[in-house]
């Protein structure tokens, strides 16, 4: 199981393989918690999403989970906090977390939860960050009764205009004006933008049909309609979630995403939709990062604090979870696919590019914000500033919690809590700072 930061691997490392940890385990009525009582799962830790989604769906369930299939759901997705088309309505993969089995350091087989002694443990590894205070071995998670989802794609292509800046005025700003309207109801969106499209991967609609999610689309397709804009549609409703997620993201079990890229990230503030000019300024942006074709814009929309059902899913500080979460529209992925076609040094030279500029610039066009903040999965490895973009105000806590369960730094990732007590030498060898 690969990691955008590197995480999963490291020279001369000893690596614990945890792939053949498959077990998985219905539970009718978990009985652990007294705040909750339902259906959960319980998997190991080399179960990816694929399995676990075949799993539930079998039972007549769901669960918060992603939609790269051959991610492992217990693993650094759900302990870096785990967005999901379920978010809104569920609240994230972190939340629904109730019980952590992990080896500590130290060798003591412990399970964590929210109230016995590991609390403090479990609040770490729900949300704080992979590889860093044990070895999780198995996670039990909450399952959710399986329903309808609506489901929207469509693409605008940046073709046919008579200039540049009607692509990028006329579709991709008039959509991040409207976005909002839709994320409010609690819709989840997923969209690729590029120096050649505005592509809607899928806009999902919990209980919903997707003629209400295209109906929630309509003021942005009614522009491009009145401006005689060409695009395409495409609808889908699902009586699962494995029936939507096989038809966005799949086929199961491998899907279609691509995972060999320069990674960088960075979540907008939910300011940064709410005006036209502060639309304007980050159109700009991904005008300006996007133009050379290297980089294209990935932008999941959400808002965790709708309230589907009169009800809010998420509640804030709960987890470790990044608090930036709360308060943003929106987490960036800023990336280069990998080009096997270029020399190595060219790669590295857009490493550098996605550092220094691709990253900076887009932060640049969000105003009176000094922290943004980033989800620490689909960031960049070489964030200078990682200690406060990927864990906001719960660093100090989660600092303090690692050194009490690893208090020799046995476990070090890159960009995990802790990680700055070491520095890697000009072999990749690790050495104390």
């Amino acid at each position: 199981m690969q990691s955008f930061l590197g995480k999963s691997s490291g020279k001369g490392a000893l690596s614990l393989w945890t792939h053949n940890l498959n077990s998985k385990e219905f539970i009718a009525r978990y009985q652990g918690s007294k705040s909750y009582s339902g259906p959960a799962i319980k998997i190991g830790a080399g179960v990816m999403f694929y399995d676990a989604y075949a799993f539930a769906n079998s039972r007549g369930y769901r669960f918060v989970g992603g939609t790269c299939l051959t991610v492992g759901m217990a693993g650094g997705y759900t302990q870096g906090g785990g967005h999901s088309p379920l978010m809104t309505e569920h609240g994230m993969a972190a939340e629904n977390v109730l019980e952590w089995e992990v080896v500590t350091p130290s060798g003591e087989h412990v399970v964590a939860t929210p109230t016995n002694r590991h609390k403090d443990l479990f609040w770490a590894l729900s949300g704080g960050g992979g590889g860093t205070y044990g070895v999780v071995v198995s996670m039990t998670t909450k399952l959710h009764r399986d329903g309808p989802i609506g489901g929207v794609q469509f693409n605008v292509p940046n073709a046919g205009f008579a200039d540049n800046t009607t692509f990028w005025e006329g579709v991709v700003q008039k959509f991040l004006d409207l976005a909002p309207a839709s994320v409010n109801t609690g819709t989840h969106m997923l969209v690729i933008i590029s120096r050649d499209s505005l592509f809607l991967y899928d806009a999902t609609g919990i209980g919903k049909t997707s003629q209400q999610v295209a109906a929630e689309l309509k003021p942005f397709t009614d522009h491009l309609d009145t401006q005689s804009i060409p695009y395409m549609l495409a609808t889908k409703d699902s009586a699962t979630l494995y029936e939507h997620v096989d038809h966005f993201h799949g086929p199961f079990p491998y899907g279609n995403l691509w995972v060999t890229q320069v990674t960088g990230g960075t979540f907008l503030p939910k300011s940064s939709l709410q005006t036209t000019q502060s639309t304007k300024r980050l159109t700009d942006a991904f005008r300006l990062v996007t133009e050379s074709g290297k980089f294209v814009v990935g932008m999941t929309l959400f808002n965790l604090a709708a309230t589907p059902g009169g009800r809010a899913s998420h509640r804030k500080g709960q987890t470790a979870t990044n608090p930036a979460w709360t308060d943003s529209v929106a987490s960036l992925l800023l990336i280069s696919p990998w080009d096997y076609n270029v020399p190595r040094s060219e790669m590295l030279s857009r490493q550098r590019e996605l550092t220094e500029f691709v990253v900076p610039t887009v932060r640049a066009a969000v105003p009176d914000v000094e922290v943004t903040g980033s989800y620490l999965n689909e960031a960049n490895f070489q964030e200078p500033d990682w200690q406060r973009q990927f864990y906001g105000s719960h660093y100090g806590r989660l600092s303090g919690i690692k050194g009490q369960y690893d208090p020799n730094g046995l476990l070090y990732a890159r960009t995990a809590v802790g990680s700055e007590k070491w520095a890697e030498d000009g072999a990749g060898r690790l050495c104390r700072v």
